[in-house]
């Protein structure tokens, strides 16, 4: 045990008899009938474990477990927290908050009775974290659901109790201890030797590029030579090399920069057919030429690439190697109103991934000489995905595993990977999660039940994965000021895309835009580039650092504290604040 949950025992057995606590209350659903029966966890020195065989599953659709502590009435002290950040305070007669499909395998509740951790060590891909409130008493389940697959392994958890002083980011360091502990995940200074571009990168700030893209969404959704949309060619290869050259003069950097849409008929034209390179673009002699541009500036350059989304239009495209569901059926977005640019996206299974594209264009990627995060969509932005088809069946587990070793050959082959969103499935395996979180809390209505958003993810994986905290933080410096605190507050390292808005009613970026058609717009974006380059400067050291605390000083005021002691103060109130005897302005921030 590490010294951490050490302290942490030793408070609880001084201070507690908890051993009435091994009542577990599970609830078994089978055909809409539900049995409730207590079950008796395994105590441990800092807490306890409950496994529930998988044999004792069979015909159950939904589990639901509660320990007699994750429990409380409205006028307490305390919250509950889960792992999208979301914590609701106990103020309300009524309402639930279902997180359907949480990116970590823990939750933590604080009342007057407990403060836990609750973690999820088998089947934890198939959980859900559910509050409900009903006449003033809250009741905080994790829940299992088998109705698209069933049980592969024994349900685990482990309960972590903490003293009565700790808050969320204690909760949070537990999780992050485990992990490190499990060897699941490492520092990023503990990977440098093995990936010394993380040295750079770590410090840089990410610029993305679309180049092209066809009509999304598609108005055709199956596609083919005949009928394919016409492409949008905004960047060509020799104009993305003018670009990165005006931002070596106006003295940006450290960067790396993400070619978007270079692959044959644009972003997500025709996956998984990548090849040739885009011949409007300037075809493969162009790109090795901004590629070797880009370097001979000191910069990274890397491709944004998918493994996961296959279109029917597609020179490849086979329909047996598509997932299928417990019926036998593809599956796919068809019907969807969001069609994306190849049209009728089906999902590819990640097993049929691996053994016909990764290896193979990997390879050739890494030939073209890129060196960087390697970026590959979608992966990590949901959980992984299930195939019935008897060829080539994978229960989430299996895809997780086909998944995560996608990852861990671009990195091997190029120094480093990156995925798309904030699941933790494969954590060990990439280096740049490009959005922990679609909204942002300062700009949008939160869930029921839930009072304030905090940094969770972020105070487990900081120093660990390197992030950009939401979304809507993109482009951050045309965008309201309350996204350039988030970014500090978070801890994130910023990502600038030019043509972000290409698609019509899922503007998840926002339509704020950086854009290039004219000399005088392509200034102006690296203008705004160097403004958030040069903020980055004053912070990029922390993200070699674990984020150790998160706390409100004030209504509107937040403090972030990082391994080493470094502190930043984000004021979002409308005056200003005095700390440490310095003064925040209104709207500001500052290092301590």
């Amino acid at each position: 045990m590490n010294g951490f949950t050490t302290v942490f025992a030793a408070a609880l057995l001084a201070s507690s008899a908890w051993c009435a606590d091994v009542d577990v209350e599970v609830t078994f659903r089978r055909g809409g009938v539900r049995e409730t029966r207590t079950m008796s966890a395994t105590p441990r020195e800092d807490g306890m474990s409950l496994v529930i065989p998988r044999s004792e599953l069979e015909g159950v659709d939904v589990l639901y477990v509660v320990p007699p502590f994750a429990r409380a009435r409205k006028g307490e002290k305390g919250y509950f927290a889960f792992p999208d950040g979301m914590v609701g305070e106990f103020t309300s007669d009524a309402g639930s908050y279902n997180l359907a499909s949480p990116p970590m395998a823990f939750w933590g509740m604080k009342t007057p009775r407990r403060t836990f951790v609750c973690e999820v060590k088998g089947m934890e891909l198939d959980y859900s974290i559910r509050a409900d409130v009903k006449g003033g008493e809250y009741v905080v389940s994790t829940c299992f659901s088998f109705d698209r697959e069933r049980p592969y392994e024994d349900v685990a958890l482990d309960w972590t109790f903490l003293p009565e002083s700790a808050e969320y980011p204690d909760m949070a360091r537990v999780y992050r201890a485990h992990r490190l502990a499990a060897g699941a995940v490492k520092p990023i200074r503990a990977r440098l030797a093995a990936q010394p571009d993380l040295a750079y990168i770590s410090t840089s700030i990410e610029v993305r590029v679309r180049q092209s893209w066809k009509p999304a969404p598609s108005p055709v959704p199956e596609q083919n030579d005949f009928n394919e949309p016409p492409l949008t060619v905004a960047m060509t290869f020799d104009k993305v090399n003018d670009f990165v050259r005006g931002c070596a003069k106006a003295g940006i950097g450290p960067a790396e920069f993400c070619l978007v849409g270079w692959k044959f008929r644009g972003h997500d034209g025709r996956y998984p057919q990548i090849w040739p390179v885009e011949p409007q673009l300037g075809g493969e002699a162009a790109m090795r030429r901004l590629v070797a541009s880009a370097q001979s500036l000191g910069y990274r350059i890397v491709l944004h690439n998918n493994h996961t989304d296959a279109y029917s239009v597609a020179d490849c495209f086979d329909m047996a190697d598509m997932c299928k569901d417990a019926g036998g059926r593809v599956v796919s977005n068809k019907g969807s109103k969001y069609v994306w640019s190849g049209g009728t996206t089906y999902k590819l299974c990640p097993q049929r991934a691996w053994e016909r594209f990764v290896l193979k264009d990997l390879n050739k990627i890494a030939a073209l000489g890129f060196r960087g995060l390697h970026y590959i969509d979608v992966i990590t932005i949901g959980r992984p995905p299930i195939c019935h088809d008897p060829r080539h069946p994978c229960t989430r587990r299996d895809s997780a595993r086909h998944l995560g070793r996608t990852l861990a050959y671009a990195r091997e082959l190029m120094g480093g990977a990156a995925s798309e969103g904030p699941y933790d499935f494969c954590a060990g395996d990439y280096d740049f999660c490009l959005y922990a979180s679609y909204a942002d809390p300062a700009l949008a209505k939160l869930p029921p039940l839930v009072t304030r958003m905090v940094p969770m993810w972020q105070l487990v994986y900081h120093g660990i994965i390197l992030s950009m905290p939401f979304a809507a933080c993109t482009n951050y410096t045309i965008k309201p000021n309350a996204n350039r605190l988030s970014m500090v507050e978070f801890g994130g390292r910023p990502m600038f895309y030019l043509y972000s808005d290409y698609m019509t009613g899922m503007e998840w970026m926002g339509h704020e835009d950086l854009v290039a058609g004219t000399t005088a717009e392509m200034a102006e974006s690296i203008a705004r580039i160097k403004q958030g380059a040069d903020e980055f400067a004053k912070l990029s050291d922390l993200q070699f650092e674990f984020m150790e605390d998160h706390r409100q000083l004030a209504p509107g005021v937040a403090l972030t504290v990082y391994a080493g002691g470094a502190e930043t103060v984000v004021n979002r109130s409308g005056r200003p604040y005095s700390y440490k005897g310095q003064t925040v302005a209104a709207g500001g921030w500052r290092r301590f």
